[in-house]
């Protein structure tokens, strides 16, 4: 059924990073909670190990993006498969299935 599809969702520690901003214009940052989907019958055991290495890739991206990237109508769907497969490349086992966020708000 559509449970035994789904892996096990972990929730991660809120983010708030800087976004890239252009010159003279000021500094905007995002505040965002993600809650990672791994693969069905994934273990999170890497997954957990590899934390660090997970929030480290997702404010990279991040500082790479511009508000108004953010803001497009695919702009947030566009980085959660970028998180996916940036994440993903170094992932052996906690293959990521999802990235969801749960709350997302862009200063202004």
């Amino acid at each position: 059924g559509a449970v035994a599809d789904s892996g096990k969702i972990v929730p991660m520690e809120p983010f708030t990073v800087n976004l890239s901003s252009g010159i003279g214009t000021s500094p905007r940052y995002v505040r965002m909670n993600v809650s990672i989907e791994l693969e069905p019958g994934a273990p999170d055991a890497e997954f957990n190990i590899k934390l660090p290495r997970v929030r480290d890739t997702v404010i990279n991206l991040l500082n790479s993006k511009k508000a108004t990237d953010l803001n497009a109508p695919d702009g947030r769907e566009q980085l959660k498969e970028e998180i996916k497969r940036s994440v993903n490349a170094f992932m052996l086992q906690s293959k990521l299935k999802g990235v969801y966020f749960t709350n997302f708000a862009i200063s202004n």
